[in-house]
């Protein structure tokens, strides 16, 4: 299930996730880069970094860009509340470059200051999703700014720009768009987003293509889709899918369970 934010968290938040795993689900799930950053209130349950359960996940974590997908082992049921950030949110948050977030895991301590104890303990045991979205809204309101710096400003339009053309844009279409060289919109995104822009526009173009994926529309065929999203053949889409999910197109369309975009479980054979 997919919520919005409160209104004025939308700077920071694209959405909230709430996903349930039933015990009859497989145990290994596969989360990609969506080239957003994120952060995990493990609601019920535990997910582990290994099948043998001696590295579990804090309850509470954040995460930068995801640069290789990653399989997490949930052995039992486990309900997951997921704040999926803009992708220049976790860096405005901890002040810190985004480049040095990439691949870390961040444990409460290292996201949240001391006082904000209480509420992490009500987004936590508060009965309910509503009441889990109430505190974790009134929580992250306290958190962000409710303003954009202008380096982050710039990085938000350009980013929005590059999903409405659904990542099928070059570089020098960006640096026309934004009115700022290629060498420095690079720099500003690897300051605020960890990757470049030429590598984040990659990313929405395949989501936009696993989206297509998940909901074909009638008529049209999925290699048409490929072609107008600007790949040039399948061996083009199907490395770029690989390098992203770890999978081809036609194991995710056949094994894949969808949780999110970019969280799935894979059937055993």
């Amino acid at each position: 299930m997919q919520v919005p934010p409160a209104p004025g968290l939308r700077n920071y938040v694209r959405h909230y996730l709430w996903i349930e795993k039933a015990d009859s689900i497989d145990d290994e799930l596969r989360i990609f880069g969506d080239g957003n950053p994120g952060i995990v209130f493990c609601c019920e349950g535990s997910i582990y970094a290994d099948a043998l359960r001696q590295r579990p996940y804090p309850p509470v974590f954040g995460y930068g860009q995801i640069n290789a997908c990653r399989t997490i082992y949930a052995p039992h049921k486990v309900k997951l509340l997921i704040v999926v950030l803009h992708p220049f949110a976790l860096s405005a948050l901890l002040k810190t470059p985004a480049g040095e977030l990439n691949d870390e895991l961040l444990t409460a301590d290292g996201l949240f200051a001391a006082k904000y104890a209480t509420e992490l303990e009500q987004v936590m045991h508060a009965a309910g999703i509503a009441n889990k979205l109430f505190h974790i809204n009134n929580m992250l309101s306290k958190v962000f700014d409710d303003s954009l710096p202008g380096g982050e400003m710039l990085v938000a339009e350009t980013i929005r720009f590059i999903r409405k053309l659904d990542g099928n844009v070059d570089s020098a279409r960006l640096s026309h768009f934004s009115g700022y060289s290629e060498r420095y919109l690079e720099k500003q995104f690897k300051q605020y987003v960890g990757i470049g822009p030429k590598k984040f526009a990659r990313i929405t173009r395949l989501l936009a293509y696993i989206k297509l994926l998940q909901k074909p529309h009638p008529g049209l065929t999925l290699s048409s889709h490929a072609h107008q999203l600007g790949y040039f053949d399948q061996a083009h889409l199907n490395h770029d899918f690989k390098t992203l999910t770890g999978i081809t197109p036609s194991a995710y369309s056949h094994n894949a369970r969808v949780l999110a975009l970019n969280l799935i479980t894979l059937r055993q054979p």
